[in-house]
Order: structure tokens, then C-alpha cells, then sequence
């Protein structure tokens, strides 16, 4: 297969079945593909495979909640932030290529900067207090 795309279970990459496989890309939607996450994404690194992180290819329901139903934003900034998966992933790749290092760990740089730009915001949104609302 060219794509193998683990959808429902975690931990399906592990010494057993990395053995076997012979895709050339490993992208799902399963949290926690990688039973071991440093270790086997190396391996998947020195075999060639490439592959993209589930919580990065798997982002498109947080952004959707938190455009439509946090910020209420709205639907078209959502899709926009969804279309824009795809560029993020990559970012991961050129990044991953250039520094030597796996998709794994460039993705997770990538979220620490995001983190880090976030804590300079001197504003945070609040969930409403419900209980609040309705005795108002």
C-alpha cells in the first residue's frame, strides 16, 4: 500500500507490525499510533516512511469547536484553519528534512511555539459560567 491510515485503535505502530509494513506514509486519525512514540517514529524515519502525527493531521474538530463554538468566529475561519492543516503538515516535513530530526519531533516543536506565541496573548477567553447565565 502507498498510505496506511491507522483510524480506530492506538498504539497499531509497534515493534510487531512496524516489521511488516511497507507503505510509504503513515497518516490516521487514531490517537497514539506509535506504541512507543521516540523509538518507533525513528524507525519509521531510517525506513523511509513518512509520518504524520495524529494530533496534527487530526486537528480539524478542535479548530471547528473552537472557531464555532468557543469564539464563535464562525464557519468560514474554520475552514480556513482546516484547509490550513495540510500546510502545517508541510512545515513538519521541511523541518523534519532539514534538521535531521523525525516528523514526530517537529511536529511537537511546531505546537511548542504555537504555546509559546499563545502565553504572550494578554487576553483569554473564559467559558461563560452557565449556572450564572440562567439565574440572571
Amino acid at each position: 500500500v502507498d498510505v496506511f491510515s491507522p483510524c480506530a485503535r492506538g498504539a497499531i505502530v509497534n515493534d510487531e507490525t512496524l516489521k511488516r509494513l511497507k507503505c510509504k506514509i503513515i497518516a490516521g486519525a487514531a490517537n497514539n499510533q506509535l506504541e512507543k512514540e521516540s523509538k518507533h517514529s525513528r524507525e519509521l524515519m531510517a525506513k523511509k516512511i513518512l509520518y504524520a502525527p495524529d494530533y496534527v493531521i487530526s486537528a480539524g474538530g478542535l479548530i471547528h469547536v473552537y472557531y464555532n463554538e468557543i469564539s464563535r468566529v464562525g464557519i468560514q475561519k474554520s475552514k480556513k484553519e482546516v484547509f490550513n492543516i495540510g500546510q502545517t503538515l508541510f512545515e513538519i516535513f521541511k523541518s523534519s528534512e532539514k534538521n535531521g530530526i523525525t516528523t514526530r519531533e517537529a511536529s511537537d516543536l511546531y505546537a511548542e511555539r504555537r504555546i509559546k506565541a499563545m502565553e504572550d496573548l494578554k487576553t483569554i477567553r473564559t467559558f461563560e459560567d452557565p449556572v450564572k447565565r440562567y439565574h440572571s
